[in-house]
């Protein structure tokens, strides 16, 4: 199989436009051991040699409240909202391309406080937040939900008022059980051809599709969509439009949107 061949397939595949940086690795990771790559064009391969594959392509940058005027909407005019509608109910949310987590536990904070703020006591076993991603190396230290707080770490730009959802630990932070017991992380493909989670109440998605070529951005788009109950909300990056008939509304510099 050509370079050519394999740079195709791991596309089709993942989505993931293999250009620049990545395309660099995966070519190092090629001329190293071109048999990892043997069998790519079968439906299933083997998980192990396939994770090594996702972990040269895929380069987990994030941290606890990225864009911070994002989740000051988030908290402010789009939880709330759900919360009135759908509490009693339970509350689901998916966060979508989650790296190593902490998009995942910043909504689940979130969540937890904004439940309390509207004078509510948080019921754990009704609320689920789920991260995931395509990468199991990033969801196993996901799970372990313990952070450093180095320079230009999980913690920059970190808000004050919620260290006090994490525990010290011997090497950095860890959440606390609360916040634990509502988060639960999968290994999972946007553009596998069903959602890990049904009737959502919110899906986040942000800086994971810009990486997508178009076809396979439809693709991913309609899976977040189906992950969605009616009147659920999607919020994207600042120049995706699932289209699909989704109300657009906007809160500050975020826009977000409604299915139908």
């Amino acid at each position: 199989m050509s370079f050519e061949e394999v740079v195709k397939l791991v596309e089709n595949k993942t989505g993931i436009q293999v250009v620049g940086a990545r395309l660099a690795r995966i070519k190092r990771l090629f001329e190293q051991d071109p048999m990892l790559f043997i069998g790519l064009e079968r439906e299933s391969i083997d998980q192990h040699r396939w994770q090594r594959i996702i972990d040269a392509l895929s380069v987990q940058e994030t941290y606890f409240f990225r864009d911070i005027e994002i989740f000051d909407c988030i908290r402010q005019q789009i939880l709330p909202e759900i919360l009135k509608g759908s509490y009693h109910k339970g509350v689901k949310i998916w966060s979508a391309g989650c790296a190593t987590g902490e998009e995942a536990y910043t909504l689940a904070i979130l969540l937890l406080e904004t439940i309390r703020s509207l004078g509510y006591s948080p019921q754990t076993e009704k609320l689920l937040v789920l991260g995931t991603d395509i990468s199991k190396r990033a969801i196993d230290k996901a799970r372990e939900g313990i952070y450093k707080n180095i320079p230009m770490g999980s913690f920059r730009n970190f808000p004050g008022e919620f260290m006090k959802c994490f525990v010290y630990h011997n090497i950095g932070y860890k959440l606390k059980e609360e916040v634990l017991n509502i988060t639960r992380f999968e290994v999972h493909n946007l553009l596998d051809a069903y959602p890990p989670i049904e009737d959502a109440d919110l899906v986040v998605c942000r800086n994971v599709l810009i990486y997508f070529d178009e076809v396979s951005k439809e693709k991913a788009y309609k899976t977040l969509a189906q992950a969605l109950r009616r009147n659920g909300y999607l919020l994207l990056g600042p120049l995706e439009n699932p289209g699909m008939g989704f109300e657009r509304r906007q809160c500050g510099r975020l826009v977000y949107y409604v299915k139908p």
